[in-house]
């Protein structure tokens, strides 16, 4: 589902976002959502190799709400505070890097 998502998401974010929950309602026997929190993390990543940080919130905020291990869920958040600190909101980033190392202590 990552190739897909993260082109349909760069491309145009609400048409990515459409993509994942249609594939998510009723294609999930077209695509492997084994990983699709990972997938998601990813997505947000790629994004924001591309400065579009705003995009990749929306997207993490989606990788945040299937739950998942403390450590992807530490990643998750991580990446938030990141995309945050990216757009000067360095508050909000410290906020989301608390909360990314009370999920997981060890992440540095």
């Amino acid at each position: 589902m990552y190739l897909a998502l993260r082109e349909k998401a760069l491309a145009n974010l609400d048409d990515g976002v459409a993509f994942y929950r249609q594939v998510k309602d009723s294609q999930s026997h077209l695509y492997d959502l084994s990983y699709e929190m990972p997938d998601l993390v990813n997505t947000a990543r790629y994004l924001m190799r591309r400065n579009k940080f705003d995009d990749a919130l929306a997207i993490l905020q989606l990788a945040i709400l299937p739950g998942g291990r403390n450590s992807d869920l530490s990643f998750a958040y991580q990446l938030t505070g990141e995309c945050y600190e990216k757009k000067g909101q360095v508050q909000l980033a410290i906020l989301l890097y608390k909360k990314a190392t009370d999920q997981d202590p060890g992440n540095k």
